[in-house]
């Protein structure tokens, strides 16, 4: 169940970047978990499409709420999922952040000048 109790359903990135082959960013927002098994889904779709023109994925959640994380456990990516960015192309990076006050952010980007000084 999703993260206000509703049916979801399983992200492919095959089927988005097929449908919009020239996609550079995707956006994830509320609703859309970002957990072990979305990881897994991405790092296996980035892993066999290396000339993928997919750039950055987002998870944005407006509604985050401190004591409630969106996905558990979100901690610090750089440490507490530290191990999980082995099963990302080298060229990727994890990140998360608050944005604002009640907002909350996971970004999955190929670093470039542009990105990196937007996050």
């Amino acid at each position: 169940l999703g993260l206000h109790n509703e049916e979801v359903y399983t992200i492919s990135f095959d089927k988005i970047t097929e449908i919009y082959p020239n996609i550079q960013e995707i956006d994830f927002i509320n609703d859309y978990r970002f957990d072990d098994e979305v990881l897994q889904i991405l790092t296996t779709y980035l892993n066999k499409n290396e000339n993928s023109k997919l750039k950055m994925v987002r998870f944005l959640y407006y509604d985050y709420k401190d004591e409630k994380r969106p996905s558990k456990p979100l901690q610090d990516l750089n440490n507490g999922f530290g191990w999980k960015k082995k099963y990302l192309n080298k060229e990727w990076e994890i990140k998360e952040q608050t944005m604002g006050k009640a907002g909350y952010q996971v970004k999955v980007f190929k670093p470039s000048n542009s990105l990196k000084a937007s996050f």
